[in-house]
């Protein structure tokens, strides 16, 4: 499912990503009311059409989403309104506060999924009433206990806690709890997939759960999150097309085996003021930059290519210039992909479907460093 899920994205992430950067230019360019209306039309299509890419992501644990620094005190306190406010009045809500957590690295959006969907089973397992309980601490984990749970690292973790003292689960039931598709609700009532998308979220960002439960007794659900910090390579950036950063004629290799990419990439680089060499592959890129090593300022490389893919690519193009400022863009955020290519020394990476402000700020700041 994983495998499938990944296909689909990547082909899905390269045709949202010629829409995206085209309506962005459009806009500029277009002063037509009615017209500007259709596009934004477009853009909204777009925009959900790339969130259920991602949401795809999530199910399958291949991608971590868009992180950063959050604190999950005020995810919390945004689950226990929304609860408060949906879930049935027989049902008692207690958020415990006054505690301060550590920042984590984290996507809110998946995150917050990941909340909801534990309230949610919550709510189901007391369908007479009962008390949900939230709380979050900080947690230190050690190397002792890190052996026990084959999921756990060492470190330190912001906990979550989502607590019921509804139906349990059986022990039956627990060594199935994760399955895909596997619900003890009736039909129409779920599909399976709620802890299991929550697990692919969850590890995506370095964290585990643990459960404890009882039948008759109530379960709870602890969601470890990393305090760790690390490295926010994929740039997903908005940006006002207005404003967006501007070149002054530098010249961009644009490496990509998509045509459609090609394209709307290269218009919207030409329209902010870039000459742009397009290359269909890592094989058709390599001899044009040995003709044109000195004037090229900057490569924009798709990493997921045939026959030479985009390390492979990047490795050929530095053994001729070391320095070369360098883009890597995906349709799929593979983590072997992103390891293989910083540990080439590559730095700025793009996601797609990214939009014009992405591409254009990401290549501002590395033509700046």
């Amino acid at each position: 499912l994983g495998t499938l899920a990944g296909g689909i994205a990547h082909d899905l992430n390269n045709v949202l990503a010629p829409i995206m950067l085209a309506v962005e230019v459009l806009e500029v360019s277009d002063d037509d009311a009615a017209a500007s209306r259709m596009l934004e039309v477009i853009k909204q299509c777009a925009d959900r059409g790339a969130e259920m890419v991602r949401r795809v992501l999530s199910f399958a644990g291949g991608v971590g989403g868009h992180q950063r620094e959050l604190d999950l005190n005020g995810l919390l306190d945004d689950v226990a309104l929304m609860v408060r406010t949906m879930f049935p009045k027989n049902i008692c809500i207690q958020r415990e506060t006054g505690i301060e957590v550590w920042p984590v690295n984290g996507d809110p959006t998946q995150l917050h999924q990941v909340v909801m969907n534990l309230c949610i089973n919550a709510r189901d397992a007391m369908p007479d009433g009962g008390t949900l309980r939230l709380s979050i601490d900080n947690i230190t984990v050690g190397d002792h206990y890190a052996t026990r749970d084959q999921q756990a690292e060492p470190g330190r973790y912001v906990r979550i806690r989502v607590e019921d003292d509804g139906t349990g689960i059986a022990q039956a039931t627990m060594d199935r709890i994760f399955e895909p598709f596997f619900t003890t609700k009736t039909h129409g009532e779920g599909t399976g997939l709620g802890l299991s998308t929550s697990r692919g979220i969850v590890r995506s960002h370095g964290g585990f759960f643990q459960i404890t439960s009882q039948p008759d007794t109530g379960s709870t659900f602890d969601v470890y999150v990393p305090v760790a910090d690390p490295p926010d390579v994929i740039a997903r950036l908005d940006g006002d097309g207005a404003s967006l950063p501007h070149g002054n004629g530098e010249v961009v290799l644009l490496i990509d085996d998509e045509g459609n990419v090609r394209s709307a990439t290269r218009r919207t680089l030409e329209t902010a003021g870039y000459r742009v060499i397009e290359a269909s592959g890592g094989m058709e890129a390599v001899p044009l930059f040995k003709q044109r090593a000195d004037d090229v300022a900057a490569v924009i490389v798709d990493m997921m290519m045939p026959q030479m893919d985009g390390p492979a690519t990047i490795q050929a193009l530095f053994e001729h210039r070391a320095d070369l400022p360098v883009i890597a863009v995906t349709g799929l955020i593979v983590s072997r992909e992103v390891a293989r290519a910083t540990n080439l020394g590559v730095e700025h990476f793009l996601a797609k479907p990214f939009t014009a402000g992405a591409l254009l700020t990401t290549l501002h700041t590395l033509l700046q460093r």
